[in-house]
């Protein structure tokens, strides 16, 4: 990805990194024994989390942890096959954690700059620059993609 973060940001996306890291092992099929043995209504197991229709963002999602994170906001997504999120763009920090499918990413900054291409797979983690646009793309024709956007 391009762009540049300042050291007070950097370290901020280190630890939230390192978080997410932990819940990709643990989301992606590496849940540790301890884990295996706990069984509670706080987990959440995110390729079969219920999901319902968002009117907001025009496909299947679940607003997670509502009034309970404060600082910040996790949202699981689904594209449908073949689908797509309208274009958008944040004014806070954004982590995708890609849960499960295939498919990509453009971004660009401005209307008349050229929109640059990243592809994703299951396990990966992309966060977009700052308040650039961007526009989540399923590729495959067959297959929901899922991913948890983590925003501040």
């Amino acid at each position: 990805m391009r762009g540049t973060i300042g050291n007070g940001n950097r370290v901020w996306l280190i630890a939230l990194a390192g978080i997410l890291g932990l819940c990709a092992f643990s989301i992606i099929g590496g849940t540790p024994r301890v884990m295996a043995q706990q069984r509670s209504p706080e987990l959440i197991r995110p390729k079969d989390h219920p999901l319902q229709m968002d009117p907001q963002l025009g496909v299947r999602a679940a607003r997670l942890g509502v009034g309970k994170f404060r600082q910040v906001d996790v949202t699981l997504i689904e594209i449908p096959p073949g689908g797509s999120l309208p274009p958008h763009r944040h004014l806070a920090e954004e982590m995708i954690l890609i849960v499960s499918g295939s498919g990509y990413t453009q971004m660009w900054p401005r209307p008349e700059v050229r929109k640059e291409r990243y592809d994703w797979k299951e396990g990966d983690l992309l966060s977009p620059s700052l308040n650039a646009w961007h526009q989540h793309f399923n590729s495959s024709q067959t297959t929901p993609a899922r991913y948890l956007s983590i925003t501040t």
